[in-house]
C-alpha cells in the first residue's frame, strides 16, 4: 500500500540503513521523532527515512557518519575499502555485512602456534564485535563442537575456506546449537562434518540470528529429522551455503528443516542431495535456492500446526530465485507463494524451450500461487490448483493438472496481466481452465503460443467431461 515498500530495505546486522536503501527519504514526515536511534536530526535531504535510523553519509563513500565517528572520531576519515584491524574485511564489509569492529585486531586461533588452539578458546576470548580467525586444519575433540558464543556477536571465520578447515563433531554432537538470544553471529568458511544429535544434526538454531557463509554440511547425522540443519523461529543469512550428503532416519528431512523462519539469502542456498523440508517460512534477499537434480525442497506443515482453520500457519513465501535440475514439492492443505521478481526455473539452462525430457520437477498437491512479477519457466508441474496473479510469465512449462479427487481434475486461476505463453497444459477430470476469473476487471492476461489437451473424462455422478473455459464472464 502507499508509503510501504516491498523491495528489500537494505539494512546492516544491526538494522542501520545501508548506502542506497529505498528507506531513505522515503518515510512520512508527520508525526516522525526528531533524533534517529544514534542521536541525529532528522529528517535529512529531502524527507524522513522509513524506519528508526536517518541515513547520513557527509562523504558519501557508504560509510555513515555516525559509524565512522565511533570508530575514527570523524564522519569523513575511514576509507570503505580499507582494512586497518588485519581481519581480512573491508570497513564497509565490516559495516554493511557483519556489524562487526573495524578498528580491533583479531583473536587468532591455530593448534600449532596459538595464541588458542581450539575455536572454543577463541570464542571465549572474544567480546562484541570482535573477529576469531581460524586457521586452516581440521578442528576435533572438546572445544571444537558444540561451540558456544555466550550470547555474544562475533564473528568466526576460517583464513583459507571450507575446503581446508573442518570441524569435525566426531558424532560426539554438533557444531552449533544456538537458541533464544537474538544477536547476530557468523560462521564462515568452514565444513560441518559428522554432527550428531537428535534434530539438526550439523547445526540447529531456535529463536536466533547467524549468519552462515560459504559452509559445506555433510555427513552430519539427526536421529530424529533434519541431519544437516535445523532453523526454528529464526532469522538466518545464508551466503553460499551448501548442504550435502546427511542423514536422518527413513521418510525424515536428511537435509534439514526450516521452520517458521524468515531466510534472507545473502548469497545462495544450495541443495546438493536430500531433502529440505520448509515449513511456513520466508526466502528473500540478492541470492538463490539452487536444487541438484535428486534433491528436493518440499513445503509441507509442522505436524503439531493443523492444516485449516483459525491456528492453521501461514503460507511459504519465496521472494528469491529458484534453479537446478532438482524438485519441489508441495503437500496437501499447503501453499507456496512466488512473488516479487522471483524466476523459478527447474530446467538446468537459461534458454527457453530447453530440452523437455530435463530437468526437475514441481508436484503441488495443495496450491502454487504466483504473483507480483514472478516467472515460472521451464519446468515440469504436476498440480491441483495453479493460481497466477499480476505481470507474471508463465512459459515454456508442461503443465499437467491432477486430479484433485476421483474425476474432477485441478484448477488453474490466470489473471491480472499475466503472460502465458509457448506452454503444454493438459486438464483431466470434470473441472476447467480458468483464464480469465475476473470479468469485471479491466486487466486481462495475456494467452498465446500454448498447447491446451483436454482429456474428456466423466465424473462421479455421470457422464459430464472436462470443460473447457476461456471467457469473459463467469456464468457458474
Amino acid at each position: 500500500g502507499e508509503g510501504n515498500i516491498d523491495v528489500d530495505p537494505l539494512l546492516t546486522p544491526g538494522g542501520h540503513l545501508r548506502s542506497g536503501s529505498p528507506c531513505i527519504n522515503a518515510g512520512t514526515n508527520s508525526g516522525a521523532p526528531i533524533i534517529d536511534i544514534d542521536g541525529e536530526s532528522r529528517p535529512q535531504g529531502e524527507g524522513v527515512d522509513i524506519g528508526c535510523d536517518e541515513f547520513m553519509d557527509i562523504d558519501a563513500d557508504g560509510l555513515p557518519d555516525w559509524w565512522e565517528s565511533k570508530y575514527f572520531l570523524g564522519p569523513n576519515v575511514a576509507h570503505p575499502n580499507s582494512d586497518p584491524d588485519e581481519d581480512g574485511l573491508t570497513n564497509l564489509q565490516e559495516y554493511e555485512c557483519y556489524g562487526s569492529h573495524p578498528v580491533v585486531a583479531p583473536i587468532h586461533v591455530n593448534p600449532s602456534t596459538g595464541p588458542f588452539q581450539t575455536v572454543q578458546e577463541g570464542l571465549d576470548a572474544a567480546g562484541d564485535g570482535d573477529t576469531v580467525l581460524v586457521a586452516s586444519g581440521t578442528y576435533a575433540g572438546p572445544g571444537n563442537y558444540d561451540l558456544d558464543y555466550s550470547g555474544k556477536s562475533v564473528i568466526v571465520r576460517s583464513m583459507s575456506g571450507s575446503a581446508s578447515a573442518i570441524i569435525d563433531c566426531a558424532n560426539l554432537g554438533r557444531a552449533i546449537n544456538r537458541q533464544g538470544d537474538g544477536i547476530f553471529a557468523v560462521l564462515e568458511g568452514f565444513t560441518v562434518m559428522r554432527g550428531n544429535a537428535d534434530i539438526g544434526g550439523g547445526i540447529r538454531t531456535a529463536n536466533s540470528r547467524f549468519m552462515f557463509k560459504n559452509c559445506v554440511l555433510r555427513d552430519n547425522t539427526a536421529t530424529g529429522k533434519a541431519g544437516g540443519i535445523y532453523s526454528d523461529l529464526s532469522s538466518p543469512m545464508f551466503s553460499n551455503l551448501t548442504i550435502q550428503n546427511n542423514s536422518a532416519p527413513p521418510n525424515e528431512p536428511n537435509a534439514g528443516v526450516i521452520s517458521f523462519s524468515k531466510i534472507y539469502l545473502r548469497g545462495d542456498l544450495i541443495l546438493e542431495a536430500g531433502r529440505l523440508d520448509v515449513y511456513s517460512s520466508w526466502f528473500d534477499g540478492p541470492g538463490c535456492i539452487s536444487i541438484d537434480q535428486g534433491a528436493l525442497l518440499r513445503v509441507m506443515n509442522d505436524p503439531c500446526v493443523p492444516d485449516t482453520g483459525p491456528t492453521a500457519a501461514d503460507p511459504t513465501v519465496i521472494r528469491t530465485d529458484v534453479n537446478g535440475l532438482g524438485d519441489i514439492e508441495i503437500d496437501a492443505g499447503q501453499q507456496l507463494i512466488v512473488e516479487g521478481d522471483a524466476i523459478v526455473n527447474l530446467s538446468g539452462s537459461s534458454e527457453c524451450n530447453p530440452d523437455p525430457n530435463t530437468g526437475g520437477h514441481i508436484t503441488v498437491e495443495g496450491s502454487l500461487v504466483v504473483r507480483g512479477n514472478a516467472t515460472l519457466m521451464n519446468s515440469d508441474v504436476d498440480v491441483k490448483l495453479l493460481d497466477v496473479e499480476g505481470a507474471n510469465d508463465i512459459q515454456y512449462n508442461n503443465i499437467t493438472l491432477l486430479e484433485a479427487s476421483t474425476g474432477f481434475g485441478g484448477e488453474f486461476f490466470a489473471g491480472g496481466t499475466a503472460t502465458i505463453r509457448c506452454n503444454t497444459i493438459v486438464s483431466e477430470g470434470d473441472r476447467y481452465l480458468d483464464l480469465d476469473p475476473d470479468p469485471y476487471v479491466l486487466e486481462r492476461p495475456t494467452i498465446i503460443n500454448n498447447q491446451i489437451t483436454v482429456l474428456i473424462k466423466e465424473g462421479i455422478s455421470g457422464s459430464q467431461g472436462t470443460l473447457l473455459e476461456l471467457r469473459a464472464a463467469d456464468y457458474d
